[in-house]
């Protein structure tokens, strides 16, 4: 069984596990990687897609708190560029919307 076969038949755990890793950063890395991967390797498949915003958007989020805007800011971009080429994918505009009102409440140069 490849890594996709396993990865696929995981994601509900996979997707759960990125963002309840604490302070292990590399297996949080780990199993985004695997989101991106099976990604690029089934690119029309809807639960991947949605899978993989949430990964991003929740990992997204943790790394704003944990003090990593760099990294946060690639992630709400990489998080964009999906939405932008899935317009059409309800489930990732709702968490591209979520994640970026999050970050914008957090941030007092978006304020009014």
């Amino acid at each position: 069984m490849g890594l996709a076969s396993v990865v696929l038949y995981r994601l509900p755990e996979v997707h759960a596990s990125v963002g309840k890793v604490g302070g292990d950063t590399g297996r949080r890395d780990a199993l985004l990687r695997d989101l991106r991967a099976l990604a690029a390797a089934w690119p029309d498949d809807e639960a991947v897609r949605e899978q993989l915003a949430m990964g991003l958007g929740k990992t997204c989020l943790d790394v704003a708190v944990e003090g990593d805007p760099p990294l946060a800011d690639a992630l709400l971009a990489e998080l964009a560029a999906l939405a932008a080429v899935w317009q059409d994918h309800a489930i990732v505009q709702q968490v591209l919307t979520a994640v970026a009102d999050a970050r914008n409440q957090g941030d007092p140069s978006q304020d009014g």
